[in-house]
């Protein structure tokens, strides 16, 4: 956020939920494209509750997680792109009327000149 400079509204310590008296958790970073976007926490009362397969699984589902997110801002840009798109569309076709307009007015106008002289 500080490389964006949106650091502003940023707090050094968060309240985290969270199991009371966790005995074993897991962290996994959700990374999009270099940049952290989230953790994929889990937790448990049971000490050493999580063995390496566990912390395999979940490293697979939180990669699910971070693809869902990037899909989910992709879908938006998209969304995005389509309203620029359209509205760029219509400046064309209003820009396109009146320069038909106007050149119609210049045809007539040098045509009056041309008369005058003729």
């Amino acid at each position: 956020m500080e490389a964006a400079g949106q650091s502003d509204g940023l707090v050094q310590e968060v309240d985290l939920p969270g199991l009371d008296g966790v005995q074993s958790q897991i962290g996994i970073p959700l990374v999009i494209k270099d940049c952290l976007v989230g953790v994929f926490g889990i937790e448990s009362a049971e000490p050493y509750a999580f063995e390496e397969l566990d912390e395999l699984l979940l490293s697979i589902v939180a990669n699910q997680i971070a693809n869902a997110r990037l899909h989910e801002a992709e879908a938006e840009r998209l969304k995005e792109l389509d309203v620029a798109d359209t509205e760029l569309f219509r400046l064309n076709e209003t820009l396109e009327a009146s320069a038909k307009e106007r050149t119609i007015e210049l045809t007539a106008a040098l045509a009056d000149v041309q008369r005058e002289r003729g």
